[in-house]
């Protein structure tokens, strides 16, 4: 598989248009690169210039032309994963253009894809690498290519009972057809398949089953991976694999390809081509107006063909770029003054949250520009990233800064937010934003509320935006590594050394922390959803990994089915096409807790006119580390996200409908129109003021 290194070269800026038809390619439109197979031609007055492998953009310049290739392995509409590579030992020579496919996950780990008799049409099985069969991919069809100049065709059987879900591959003579041609694909360069016919939940998941002989034969598997996995087979995903010339050549390869990426634009962009137009606001509905996608290009360079990055030389890559977060010491840096408020909602959970500036320095007045904060994993108000974005959001626009007024939810059991009934929150708590929102619409009246969100902070504000749809009363969102698929992240991180053996348990880790923290609450309730024994168990036992915690804790706690049920109802990619506010979401190539197959850009590209999606070369998670003019170590991020938020400001969108705040007579105020969704502000004489930074959590910090 690709590392997460190798996947940060692919940056570069493309407004990538979802037609693949059309004749001429618009403007800042996608015209060429492995796999494109829409228009190559650019309106007059614009060239189509080559990006990278995988992405050509029609850009102003001179007279229009067509992308020259790329090199690489193959030119077929279908595309190829990587490039070609000579294979050492005793793995056959990789021919140009072609592809070993293997596995990646045990018991078949690097298993190789070929017939069940060698080189002729016969079952698709795997293998040892001595007899790896190779491959391309065109205009669908899988080939294998036979040593003898001919080629084998992979088919997958017909469905004939809805209730079969795996289905058998095996090799043809000629191209597959009819009821069972389906398509295949690569993504990125793992192996997909799909038919018009069958809705898949995930297009990579795979099944390997012995035969009565012993032959690992190959199954499309129509569920879910690793769920309901028919007895004696395995789940699998298949993967490209060319770059086999040893450590000391991969190695090289790697290094060559990122000296080449630092000429390369730092930033890709992804959005619709029917960008949403911005609708102006009562008394400026005579000025004109401009789209999503315009307003970016127009308002902020941060994103756009010249932004720069200037990295930190000892943090190279993602790994290093994550790590440094949560090792590095930045109490003292973007000191945040807040005043601490905390809501008793309808479960009677209990909330806490931190407002800046403090009614003490700037009084509460109407109309205020509000700045809705959701933190990452474990984390808080106090979290560094956090803080380095409204030291320089909330100062008066007098003062340098936009004026904003932040409000952070630091979810249940985290920075100081009790626990008092046994839950804890997970990464799709979106009920307690609802909450918390008409809080703040109850209490700041007129207000004008941006939604801004940090790792599993952003995944959880995205999903109230989509959820919410046309009702969302956000004028705008952002989001900063956004985890998106948190079933593609489990797969990205087990594809990974530290993601297998370092990331899981630091993830998992931080959640049993949680618990511990809050545990007399659990061990005190006089009913929980799990046995005591497991309470017991995830309280002491030594390390646990993030899937094992969702299994054991998450799932029955919050009354999902399976973890599978979980990461399906959580993940915003889910609900991406269902926002309807301008939303702008940062990721990096070289995340290596999301991964890049985690990253809804095709949603973005073809069904998401709302959202910008874009992707950093470097940066690692919630990193982003640079140098600023002064030589002092700053976050990149910072810049396009005050570029956007004070673009949108100026531009004076119309305002959004928010949700309206009764008294119940029992001293909550609810929405009249959610009766499930409400508050009780707790009494305080003399709320809670605090330096965020400057005390230490007792919890994970850092992403």
């Amino acid at each position: 598989m690709f590392s997460s290194a190798t996947l940060s070269i692919f940056g570069a800026l493309v407004l990538a248009s979802g037609a693949a038809s059309q004749a001429t390619a618009p403007q800042y439109g996608q015209c060429g690169g492995q796999g494109w197979t829409g228009a190559t031609a650019c309106p007059s007055g614009w060239s189509c210039v080559v990006s990278n492998p995988y992405y050509s953009q029609c850009l102003p310049g001179a007279a229009s032309s067509t992308p020259t290739a790329p090199s690489g392995p193959s030119s077929s509409p279908s595309g190829s994963p990587t490039t070609t590579a000579s294979a050492p030992g005793s793995l056959p020579t990789l021919g140009a253009g072609n592809s070993f496919i293997r596995a990646v996950e045990d018991p078949n780990f690097h298993q190789y894809l070929r017939s069940e008799v060698i080189n002729t049409a016969s079952d698709a099985v795997l293998g040892d690498y001595t007899t790896a069969a190779q491959f391309q991919i065109v205009n669908g069809q899988l080939i294998q290519l036979v040593p003898d100049g001919s080629k084998l065709y992979a088919v997958v059987e017909a469905r004939t009972d809805p209730s079969v879900m795996k289905l058998k591959m095996s090799w043809s003579t000629t191209p597959a057809s009819g009821a069972n041609a389906g398509t295949f694909m690569w993504s990125g360069d793992t192996v997909e398949w799909s038919i018009p016919s069958i809705q898949r939940p995930q297009l990579n998941a795979w099944l390997v089953c012995p035969d009565a002989n012993g032959n690992k034969d190959v199954y499309v598997n129509l569920g879910p991976y690793d769920y309901n996995t028919p007895p004696g087979c395995a789940d699998e995903t298949i993967h490209a694999y060319t770059a086999a010339c040893g450590v000391i050549c991969n190695f090289t390869w790697k290094w060559l390809r990122a000296c080449n990426s630092l000429r390369a634009p730092f930033v890709t962009l992804y959005a619709s081509p029917q960008s949403a137009d911005l609708p102006k606001d009562v008394g400026r509905k005579m000025e004109p107006t401009t789209s999503l996608v315009q307003l970016v290009h127009d308002k902020v360079p941060a994103l756009g063909p010249d932004a720069k990055f200037d990295g930190v030389w000892w943090l190279p890559g993602g790994d290093a770029q994550t790590m440094y977060s949560s090792i590095a010491d930045f109490s003292k840096v973007d000191p945040v003054m807040y005043e601490r408020r905390f809501l008793k909602l309808p479960d009677q959970g209990i909330v806490a949250v931190d407002i800046s500036p403090p009614f003490a320095s700037r009084p509460l007045s109407t109309g205020e520009d509000l700045l809705f904060v959701a933190h990452g994993l474990t984390g808080g108000s106090h979290e560094a990233y956090i803080r380095a974005l409204l030291a320089r959001a909330i100062p008066s626009k007098q003062s340098g800064g936009l004026g904003f007024r932040a409000i952070v939810l630091n979810f249940r059991g985290c920075n100081g937010s009790p626990v008092v009934t046994p839950r804890l929150y997970h990464a799709g708590s979106s009920d307690d934003i609802r909450h918390v929102v008409l809080w703040m619409c109850h209490t700041f009246r007129d207000c004008r509320i941006y939604g801004l969100g940090f790792s599993l902070g952003g995944n959880i504000i995205t999903k109230y935006a989509g959820e919410e749809g046309d009702k969302c009363p956000f004028q705008a969102l952002v989001t900063l590594a956004n985890p998106w698929d948190f079933y593609a992240g489990h797969l990205h991180q087990m594809s990974t050394i530290l993601g297998r053996y370092l990331y899981r348990y630091v993830l998992g880790g931080a959640l049993r922390r949680l618990l511990q923290l809050h545990r007399r609450v659990f061990v005190d309730a006089p009913k929980l959803p799990i046995p005591r024994k497991r309470l017991g168990d995830l309280l002491h036992r030594r390390k646990i990994t993030l899937s094992q915690w969702n299994a054991l804790f998450t799932v029955p706690m919050d009354g999902f089915t399976d973890v599978q049920d979980y990461y399906r109802k959580i993940s915003s990619s889910n609900v991406v096409q269902r926002i309807k506010v301008p939303c702008l979401a940062i990721n990096s190539w070289d995340d290596p807790i999301v991964g890049a197959k985690s990253l809804p850009i095709h949603q973005v590209k073809q069904r998401c006119p709302w959202v910008i999606l874009a992707v950093t070369r470097a940066g690692g998670h919630l990193g982003w580390y640079e140098r600023d003019a002064n030589g002092r170590i700053a976050r990149w991020y910072v810049r396009p996200v005050l570029q956007f938020l004070a673009a949108l400001v100026e531009y004076g969108m119309e305002r959004r409908q928010k949700p309206r705040g009764v008294d119940d007579g029992t001293e909550f105020v609810r929405d009249p129109e959610r009766p499930d969704v409400g508050f009780r502000e707790l009494s305080q004489e003399h709320p809670d003021v605090l330096m965020s930074g400057v005390e230490h959590s007792k919890l994970f910090t850092g992403w």
